[in-house]
């Protein structure tokens, strides 16, 4: 994978392979690169290796050869690029070795090298132009860890990025969207470097623009995502399959650099965004099938598939009672225990102040304000209950003509809603979405008189029958789909008749690798395993002998902490 487009594979291949072959220091520096690659892949790094004295041989060789002036074959002045080169390969082989200070000093020389060169023509030089674009993609890189500019700025002597003939809205290509993408090193480095670092106010320079960056990186993920979608099943997607992948691990690298929660490259205060399993599992397997095409081993860290989650429902929560931040935080505590945030969200929620004419105002008038806005799905309202009840209000229409009818409710105009303990509110939507109970049930159980009345007194606060919420986490199935070698089979008699209809074998996830994916393994039926659907349109496959089977998830497994929806408080 190559940190851009100048370092693709064409590039090192014109950089190093031909100079390696008839330029004597760039020949002698591969060959010392070489063996201290081979020794760190191989070799068991704290004992002196055999290597090193052919390392070191060919290492002075290079540098000898650069200061002398003995290059080429023909002893001819060791030219710019030349020594940048040998700079690229010094750089990669110190670091390889751990001497990253050294890596560092070679990397600023080259940029020294280049800012301070004066062409003997005005005419482009394409190697130049090549190098400066490693050395500031390696540079940008590098110095986002250091509190001052390190690095001479290389964006003057690179070649001009593809031009267009007027903004489109969109990324027009691959091209433009890796451009778009490696831009924001320079505007990282413009705030750390250039800008006071004043992150107390939220209205300083220093946070707009970090602020700006991040709407940037959000459109630019909008726009990448709906051109990656257009390109599936298209030649061009495969044939840019690896470009594709390189640019969604930069994007998942940015977004968690510049999580909102935390100053990017604050060394005493690291970004906190999260990078979920299924999406780190997502992206392992595009770099899979990428480097490893007929291999046995997968890389992954989930090791089974898990399908991409479904859009989850989010309700909008209206806070109309002063919580200080310990009970907002008791409440979101709450929801997230019941609603299996963590792992599976079987809802969410939006946290927000109301229109200012909501406050002081009953339930019933802003259900008739959300309809009339367009908003007719169940809302939630946070008041004092939350507090002293553990409880919030969900609001769900208007009592239809048979509630009336039937004596449930005094009038159409009467809302019905239910006062629900907090952490039950998500499994207390699933259960009406799926019919499973009404809210007339709940409220009956609830003690509620009829006909309901607006602002009617609820005795009990809806509980789901008493069910313990964290007994609750450990009963979440989730389909997995298992390759051979991840899951066990048995025949067992005593085992096959616990099931019904009673199948012929029965399977499970291996332990570990249950562990592994934060799931609990049990002997389950067996299903064979189908292409899936992925959310930007390509097909996951699997190979033969694959099965589907249901697990739970691990509620003590050390899951991610959950990410609220944007915009919520």
């Amino acid at each position: 994978m190559e940190i851009s487009e100048s370092l693709n594979k064409n590039f090192w291949q014109k950089a190093f392979q031909g100079p390696s072959q008839n330029v004597s220091c760039v020949r002698h520096a591969v060959m010392a690169l070489g063996a201290v690659h081979w020794q760190f892949t191989t070799c068991d790094h704290d004992k002196p290796s055999s290597l090193e004295a052919f390392t070191l041989s060919h290492y002075n060789d290079a540098i000898s050869g650069l200061i002398h002036g003995r290059g080429t074959a023909n002893d001819a002045q060791t030219d710019l690029v030349t020594i940048l080169t040998c700079c690229v390969l010094f750089a990669i082989l110190e670091s390889l070795r751990g001497n990253f200070s050294e890596a560092i000093r070679h990397i600023k020389s080259g940029t020294e090298l280049i800012a301070n060169h004066k062409p003997s023509t005005y005419l482009p030089n394409h190697d130049i132009e090549e190098l400066a674009a490693i050395f500031h993609a390696i540079g940008s890189q590098v110095g986002l860890f250091s509190p001052n500019r390190i690095f001479a700025n290389m964006t003057p002597f690179m070649a001009p990025k593809k031009k267009y003939n007027k903004p489109a809205g969109k990324l027009r290509d691959l091209v433009e969207a890796e451009d778009v993408l490696n831009t924001f090193d320079d505007v990282v480095t413009h705030i750390s470097w250039d800008l006071e670092q004043d992150r107390d106010h939220n209205n300083s320079e220093c946070e707009k623009q970090w602020a700006i960056l991040r709407q940037r990186l959000r459109v630019w993920d909008i726009q990448f995502q709906a051109m990656v979608k257009y390109l599936v099943g298209t030649a061009e997607y495969t044939r840019n399959l690896e470009r594709i992948v390189n640019l969604k691990i930069q994007y998942k690298l940015w977004e968690l650099l510049l999580a909102e929660e935390s100053p990017a490259f604050d060394c005493d205060n690291q970004p906190t965004g999260n990078l979920d399993a299924v999406e780190c599992s997502l992206l392992l397997d595009d770099l899979d099938r990428l480097w490893t095409p007929s291999a046995t081993t997968k890389l992954t860290i989930i090791m089974v598939f898990i399908s991409p989650p479904f859009d989850v429902t989010c309700l909008t929560a209206y806070i109309v009672a002063p919580l200080n931040d310990n009970n907002l935080a008791k409440v979101k505590t709450e929801f997230e225990l019941g609603a299996c945030s963590r792992f599976q969200p079987l809802l969410e929620l939006k946290i927000t102040k109301p229109p200012a004419d909501y406050i002081g105002k009953s339930h019933q008038y802003m259900r008739a304000k959300e309809n009339e806005a367009g908003r007719k799905s169940p809302f939630v309202v946070i008041d004092e209950d939350a507090v002293k009840r553990s409880a919030v209000w969900y609001v769900d229409a208007f009592a239809d003509d048979e509630m009336v009818e039937e004596g449930q409710a005094e009038s159409t105009q009467v809302v019905v809603k239910l006062l629900v303990k907090t952490e039950c509110l998500a499994l207390t939507y699933i259960n009406y979405e799926i019919a499973n109970i009404d809210i007339d049930e709940d409220l009956d159980n609830a003690e509620v008189e009829r006909p309901l009345k607006n602002d009617f007194f609820q005795p009990l606060v809806s509980d789901c029958g008493g069910m313990d919420m964290r007994e609750q986490q450990r009963d979440q199935d989730v389909e997995v789909t298992a390759e051979p070698g991840e899951f066990e089979e048995t025949r067992e008699k005593a085992l096959l008749e616990n099931f019904s209809p009673q199948p012929d074998k029965l399977g499970k996830l291996k332990d570990e690798v249950a562990r592994a994916a934060g799931l609990l393994a049990a002997w389950t039926f067996i299903d064979e395993a189908q292409p899936v659907d992925m959310p930007d349109g390509s097909q996951k496959t699997f190979p033969a002998g694959s099965v589907v089977l249901q697990q739970k998830y691990d509620p003590d497994f050390p899951w991610p902490e959950y990410k609220w929806p944007e915009g919520s408080l």
